[in-house]
Formats: structure tokens, sequence, C-alpha cells
């Protein structure tokens, strides 16, 4: 009786240990794959448990997500390389300044790293990497700062701009910052519709153009000129994405995600749709790789799989790759980057 009484509890052990450890080697089935050349460097997905205590990323294949040596931390936008977050910690340390997780947003370029904490401008940062060196941007007291959320930057030749969304308000904030000096050379609070309101909504351009979701029309605004226009959509647009030189305008409905691409002159690619892998299907996160579209999407009933990640072409709107994943639970499909 004893014996069975400790075999009970061992195989009950194993089950409380299971359910709270992640699978490496996730079942997933490969269902659709019509390119063989889809390039699927640098892709990874990433998984955490609810709180974020544990991380773990693969890096997607034609046939299946690898597990990855590679690991990452949180931080409120995404997540960062551990490698890279150990690093610039431990330069701010040096610099006797505070550093977390809880940074909005942060953006490489070059030999410097740009860094958006809580507050106003006068709370941003800048990192030399190769001489572990942390600046802070040169503000007149002519420039309009308020509480605000970075989550955009783009450097264009020898200017940083930054794009925030003002706290407790349909306003944005965009700042042009001159490197060489560092010091804050034009401010605009621009007024923004309703629908724009988080870093999904908005992006900045590789030329540093800003975009907003603003109803049935996408908001245009050039900080080099100071000017503002509207361009008409084609469809309710729920987010926008610009990645390299590639911005795309896209919205989700009902099991469909419609999609169009934004060229250098503003011009707007016809429409194109895509059905999801399910009806079911939420959108997780999207990202852009040369002329591939890849979206993660949960099916919150599950009814094959739990998670899919898909590439669509984005000259056609084909789908040209489907995988399904297994559910992971506790642990949920966070982010593909």
């Amino acid at each position: 009786m004893k014996k069975k009484i400790f075999i009970f509890f061992l195989v009950l052990a194993g089950v409380i240990l299971n359910l709270f450890s992640f699978k490496d080697d996730l079942y997933t089935e490969l269902i659709v794959n019509t390119h063989n050349n889809v390039d699927f460097t640098d892709i990874y997905i990433i998984y955490s448990n609810i709180n974020y205590s544990k991380i773990k990323s693969y890096t997607l294949t034609s046939s299946k997500p690898k597990v990855s040596n590679k690991t990452f931390v949180p931080y409120s936008e995404g997540f960062i390389p551990n490698a890279a977050y150990r690093q610039y910690k431990k330069a701010f340390l040096q610099n006797n300044e505070d550093f977390s997780m809880m940074f909005q947003d942060y953006y490489e370029s070059g030999d410097f790293v740009y860094f958006a904490f809580p507050g106003d401008l006068s709370s941003f940062r800048v990192l030399n990497r190769t001489t572990d060196e942390i600046k802070q941007l040169i503000i007149d007291e002519s420039t309009h700062l308020s509480p605000m959320y970075v989550s955009h930057m783009q450097q264009v030749g020898d200017q940083l701009i930054i794009l925030a969304g003002q706290a407790h308000a349909y306003n944005a904030l965009i700042y042009t910052v001159d490197l060489p000096t560092l010091k804050v050379t034009s401010s605009k609070q621009l007024e923004t519709h309703p629908s724009a309101l988080g870093g999904t909504h908005f992006t900045l351009t590789s030329d540093g153009i800003a975009l907003f979701i603003a109803g049935d029309k996408l908001q245009v605004y050039n900080p080099f000129t100071d000017v503002e226009s509207f361009i008409p959509l084609p469809f309710t647009t729920t987010g926008v994405i610009s990645q390299a030189h590639t911005t795309l305008v896209y919205g989700e409905q009902d099991g469909v995600l419609y999609t169009s691409v934004l060229d250098a002159s503003f011009n707007l690619s016809p429409m194109h749709t895509a059905r999801f892998p399910s009806s079911s299907c939420k959108l997780i996160d999207l990202s852009i790789k040369g002329n591939t579209l890849f979206i993660a999407t949960v099916d919150p009933l599950g009814l094959r799989f739990r998670n899919y990640i898909s590439g669509y072409d984005l000259s056609t709107g084909q789908l040209t790759y489907c995988l399904g994943i297994e559910d992971a639970s506790p642990f949920m499909l966070m982010a593909i980057e």
C-alpha cells in the first residue's frame, strides 16, 4: 500500500513538473509551404509564461521551430536579447544611472543606443556602446514637454526622429534631434484621431515620416517640412507597420487579413485579402522579412492548433507558408521578432 501511495505521488509530482516546465520540442505540422525560397533568417518566435519569469525563443525554419540559444528579457514594448540587456544595464550602472526592464523603447544605430524611459523627453538617454558613456539630450525651454509613451525612433542622416503618444490626450509628440550635438531642434504636438491609441496604430517610415491611423484615412506628417496630409484607406485599418523600407497598413476582421503596401510616393498598392488558418484566429504579432509578411496568431478555440505562424507574399497577398503549433500551456506565444 505504501508503495502504491509513493508511486501515486511520484506520478503526481511528474504531472505538476510537466505542467510548469516548457517543452523544447513543440509538436508542429507544416500546413502550407509553396515557396522554398522564403527567407527565415533571424526570425524568432518567443514564448513566455504569464509573469514573464521564463522566456523561450525559437528560430523559424521551413519545416518547424528550432530551439534557439538566444535568450530574451521583456521590456515595455517587447523583448530584448539578454546579452544586450546585460551590457546596457552594466553601462548605466557604471554611469550611476537607473536601468530596468520598464524602459519604453530602445533603438540601436551604429555605435549608439537610444533609450526612452517613462516621463517626458528629459528622461531620454543616449548610450555610446563603444565607450559606455551616457548622455542626455539638450532641450531648450521653448520645447514642448509632456508625459508621453515613446514607441518609435528612426535615424535619418544625422537626425533622430522620436515619435510618442502624449499621455491622456489624442496627441502625438514628434521630436527631431541633431545627433552630432544631441540638441532637440524641433518639436511638434500633433492632434491625432481617437483610433490612433497605441504603438501599432502609428509608425515611422525609414525616411522619418510619421503615419497614423485616422479612422478611414491614414494621417501623414513630415517632420522635416512640418506638412500634414491624409490618404483614404480602402478598408478598416487596425495597424500600420514599417520595417526596413517596407510600410504596410493592415486590418483584421472576422478571420480575414486585409493588407496594402505604401510606396515611397505614398501610394497604396491594391488591397489583398487572406484568410487566417482558422476563422477563430486572432492576431498576436507580425513582422516583415524581405517580401514576406510573417504573422503569429492564436486560435482561442484550438480545434486543431493553438497557434499558427503564417507567411504572406506582400506582392500578391498569397499565403506561402503556414505552420500549426500545439498548445504549450501555461506558456503562450507572445511575439514574432
